[in-house]
């Protein structure tokens, strides 16, 4: 008994040492990794931005700016992202189209949620002409391409 209550003891140690390496990173180094030119950390900004997370402050504006440079730097959660803005018309000017092509260049890349969303969109024809063979096609998700760690962000 005793040896495992060192062993724990010793762990805790170890661990409070070193527990800065597990933290999450605060919003002024997302800002700075974003600024670097890091999709994942503008990404991350973008939606703290959207939706005030960690404190920020909520502006639609510097979110927007935030995702289109996430998008450009590859990042295909922004692209489901910006179509979602697009698609709500939050921040943005509601408008089906651009979310339709948001969501395809999203679904290109096995994200999922933006394949149902083009199913919707097909579904309902906003955006694009109404077309039930894509409508079923884009509500049908192959979980090895969709859930591939670089498809998620």
């Amino acid at each position: 008994m005793k040896i495992k209550k060192s062993a724990f003891y010793i762990f805790m140690v170890i661990f409070s040492l070193h527990s800065s390496a597990f933290a999450e990173p605060s919003v002024a180094d997302i800002q700075y990794r974003a600024e670097q030119g890091q999709p994942i950390a503008q990404y991350h900004l973008g939606m703290m931005l959207l939706s005030g997370e960690q404190g920020v402050v909520k502006n639609f504006e510097q979110a927007f700016k935030w995702l289109t440079a996430a998008d450009q730097n590859g990042s295909v959660g922004a692209k489901y992202s910006l179509g979602m803005l697009y698609y709500t018309g939050t921040g943005v000017e509601k408008d089906a189209k651009r979310a339709f092509d948001y969501f395809s260049k999203a679904a290109a890349k096995g994200h999922a949620k933006a394949q149902h969303s083009l199913g919707v969109l097909y579904d309902r024809g906003e955006g694009t002409a109404q077309d039930m063979d894509k409508h079923l096609s884009g509500l049908v998700v192959l979980p090895s391409k969709a859930t591939h760690p670089q498809n998620i962000i």
